[in-house]
């Protein structure tokens, strides 16, 4: 049979081969079935015919490989990640007023996390949260009085500060870490 086809530079009866299992609908199934014990032999011929096929097929097997086995090192790479993942705890907003000459002029309203490292600090972390809660809480009050103003923006870093005193306090130093998701003041 002569070649129908010219790709990449090989003539080969493959293509003609897909073109007739593909798109010539009367094919019996006797031919069907023997197109069908032809197909490995079919995919290999056009390998074989040409030594730059050959070659970029030794090139396509070499890389496949090394993106499997890349794909393999990621996935115990990710389980790693997962177990180093901090697990973040949210707490209940907490809002105090600001008192400036004995009358209130505004309040200041914060949303908090605790980025902890492990399960087992976690754990402490759940047993814990109404006493960090109340001491967020004076903390913030204190705070309130000499640090936050109604009319000034609020400074987040001495607030973290205090907080994660607070919370080394309560639960002992690198147990948790304090983040300050939100924080407002309003007038």
């Amino acid at each position: 049979m002569p070649c129908q086809f010219w790709k990449w530079g090989v003539c080969s009866d493959f293509y003609s081969f897909l073109w007739n299992c593909f798109h010539n609908s009367h094919i019996s199934s006797q031919n069907a079935l023997q197109n069908a014990k032809l197909w490995p032999y079919e995919i290999l011929r056009p390998l074989c015919n040409s030594l730059p096929m050959f070659i970029m097929c030794r090139i396509f097997l070499l890389s496949l490989l090394l993106w499997a086995l890349s794909t393999v090192s990621a996935g115990a790479e990710d389980k790693k990640a997962a177990d180093d993942a901090p697990i973040y705890i949210q707490f209940a907003p907490i809002s105090v007023p600001l008192m400036q000459g004995g009358y209130v002029q505004g309040s200041f309203h914060i949303r908090l996390e605790l980025a902890v490292t492990s399960e087992k600090n976690k754990e402490a972390v759940d047993r814990m949260v109404p006493r960090l809660e109340s001491a967020y809480l004076m903390s913030l009050v204190d705070l309130s009085r000499y640090v936050i103003r109604a009319d000034e923006p609020a400074d987040l870093a001495s607030i973290g500060a205090v907080l994660q005193q607070s919370t080394n306090d309560i639960l002992g130093p690198e147990k948790a870490r304090v983040l300050i998701s939100e924080a407002a003041v309003r007038r």
